[in-house]
């Protein structure tokens, strides 16, 4: 090689290096920006994880809220019938026993 093949041969491969330096330096932004969308992503999964979780709780919570309160009325409710058929078995028929057969309706006394 001559001289002159040399040095043509040098500008290209320092275009080069130039060319796939600026390629690198284009490239790592987007591929930061990726790993930086990775890492919000992941966290707003744990965030929702904690969500759910604190989302069960309370569901749980609500639904034995639901079964105590069913069970207190179904007691409640056994023991004006028992109260209703001790009246009726005392007096006869009575209002106080219609009012209550009405209010367990749904209904107005």
């Amino acid at each position: 090689m001559t001289i002159e093949e040399l040095k043509a041969e040098n500008a290209r491969l320092k275009a080069e290096v130039e060319r796939l330096t600026l390629q690198n330096a284009l490239a790592t932004p987007r591929h930061l920006i990726a790993s930086q969308d990775i890492k919000t992503l992941r966290e707003q999964i744990e965030e929702l994880k904690l969500e759910n979780s604190q989302y069960e709780e309370h569901h749980k919570y609500g639904q034995n809220v639901i079964t105590s309160l069913r069970d207190e009325v179904e007691r409640l409710t056994k023991a004006g019938d028992a109260m209703a058929a001790d009246l009726i078995g005392e007096f006869g028929s009575y209002n106080s026993v219609y009012d209550w057969n009405a209010a367990k309706k749904g209904g107005q006394p």
